[in-house]
């Protein structure tokens, strides 16, 4: 963002809002967005945020998550066999690294934001209660008792939590790890009787996603948090977990 004045032309006093522009930087910094204030619409109310930052108001910009993929987590390189190698010439995802860089923020309310998704996601204890990792649903259970319990109880102040669907869910991997692959946020001081703003839990088995199996319908991907596969599942037959989400503005 830049700031420009034409106060010494005639009838110009002070800063207005012409006087803001956005701008992209040379560099590594991202193109500015429209929508500073994350309502979805770009709107008079973008340009007055703008203002009341330029001027230092205590005012958060915040723009959509750019279009990129994102960082795997995996930072070695490995041989035909399996040991590990110097990344340097390798030419694998360990050299490389691109994609989007990963950055979690524990809410203290039970709740995780991915500002490389934009997404905010439940945390999951093993204390119990309706955030226990170890809860278990059918499909449809999936929406009628677990989404439908989040919503009633306003979880975090939120009634728009939903089961993620299959892309949204794929974002959580951490491919340097496994058993589960999880970044840190989401795997931390997990232990028995643990609440939901003490602990966060993953388990190394598969979690149910909104997305439906397009050639078997009466199946719906689901997807490991052991290692990042997903697979097709029978909604009434299975019993797997739900972590639900919500878009994050």
């Amino acid at each position: 963002m830049a700031i420009v004045s034409d106060r010494s032309l005639p009838n110009r006093l002070g800063l207005e809002v012409d006087d803001i522009e956005l701008t992209a930087s040379v560099g590594t910094d991202p193109a500015p967005c429209g929508d500073v204030n994350g309502s979805g619409k770009l709107t008079a109310a973008d340009a007055l945020a703008v203002l009341k930052a330029a001027v230092g108001q205590p005012i958060a910009l915040q723009c959509e998550a750019s279009g990129q993929p994102l960082k795997t987590g995996q930072s070695a390189c490995y041989d035909a066999a399996g040991a590990g190698i110097s990344c340097i010439g390798s030419g694998q995802d360990g050299e490389y690294q691109y994609g989007v860089a990963r950055a979690f923020t524990d809410n203290g309310d039970g709740t995780i934001t991915d500002h490389a998704t934009g997404l905010m996601w439940e945390k999951l204890a093993d204390d119990g209660g309706v955030h226990d990792v170890d809860n278990v649903y059918t499909w449809p259970e999936a929406f009628s008792a677990k989404i439908a319990t989040l919503n009633s109880a306003l979880f975090a102040g939120f009634s728009d939590w939903r089961v993620p669907n299959l892309a949204e869910l794929q974002t959580l991997p951490n491919f340097a790890a496994w058993n589960p692959a999880a970044f840190a946020p989401f795997h931390t001081a997990c232990s028995p009787g643990c609440g939901v703003t003490a602990c966060s839990c993953t388990r190394a088995l598969p979690f149910w996603t909104s997305t439906s199996f397009a050639e078997i319908p009466g199946l719906a991907w689901a997807h490991s948090a052991a290692e990042g596969a997903t697979f097709p599942s029978a909604k009434d037959a299975y019993s797997l977990r739900v972590r639900a989400v919500r878009r994050g503005h």
